[in-house]
């Protein structure tokens, strides 16, 4: 029996690149986008809004046709990554033809293509508290990756509608699963208050004290709008040795989408 968690389809919100990643640990390296639909979260000032507020529906694909966009793409173009965004992709991360897919994004045992360089995870953390038992099929899920960028939405600028500590529930299973060497906290902020929560999160689950790289970026969409959020955030990121990262594509494109 096929059930949400053994679909051979997902919902899918965009199919596009090859463009550039302009956020956290592979910002400016040329990549395709997997936007899936569908997240529970839905913060106010969400840029992928689309993805859950009903405005559009997504598309049903099959992990054929996402293999297919992949292939394509990285047989004409040396270095290409994927991203894996939304939506929130953790909602898949026990449905085992998406698994199974995933793995043969990268994998050179696959014949007759050219695998992506790299596979990159975009999460918020949460799509329902994972129960601990679930720790051992949560860590193959993010092995599958080459960096996770774990960016829960509890900064006031851009607040999940859950509580705080629904939306922090998978953080200890995350820093459990995964080393600072694949694994990065990534936090929009806006102003000082902002970086004050981030700051008593700091605190509390030790990122930086167990070495793991914190990236602040700015909230905003527009070019105008995020270079003056990384001009805000500077004293943030001298004080207390966190990363700065801009929104690339947004400083280049503005909103237009699919690039």
């Amino acid at each position: 029996m096929t059930t949400p968690l053994t679909a051979p389809r997902v919902q899918v919100s965009e199919l596009f690149g090859p463009t550039i990643q302009g956020e956290g640990y592979e910002v400016g390296r040329p990549c395709l986008f997997v936007r899936l639909h569908n997240c529970p979260v839905h913060c106010p000032g969400c840029d992928t809004h689309y993805t859950w507020d009903g405005s559009e529906k997504g598309e049903s694909t099959t992990m054929e046709q996402i293999a297919g966009f992949v292939f394509k793409h990285t047989a004409l173009l040396k270095g290409l990554g994927v991203v894996l965004s939304g939506g929130e992709p953790l909602l898949h991360w026990k449905n085992e033809p998406f698994v199974r897919l995933l793995r043969s994004l990268t994998s050179r045992q696959v014949q007759h293509v050219t695998p992506a360089a790299w596979l990159s995870l975009e999460t918020s953390g949460y799509a329902g508290a994972i129960p601990r038992a679930g720790l051992p099929e949560l860590r193959k899920f993010l092995a599958l990756f080459d960096s996770v960028h774990l960016s829960p939405k509890v900064t006031p600028c851009l607040h999940g509608r859950q509580t705080d500590e629904e939306l922090l529930a998978n953080v200890p299973l995350f820093l459990e699963a995964l080393d600072p060497s694949t694994l990065r906290l990534k936090f929009v902020a806006r102003d000082k208050q902002d970086v004050e929560v981030i700051r008593a999160l700091d605190d509390r689950f030790k990122f930086t004290e167990k070495g793991y790289t914190v990236y602040l970026m700015p909230y905003g969409m527009t070019t105008e709008e995020v270079l003056a959020g990384c001009l805000r955030l500077l004293p943030a990121i001298y004080e207390y040795g966190y990363t700065l990262t801009p929104r690339l594509h947004s400083v280049l494109w503005g909103k237009l989408r699919g690039v």
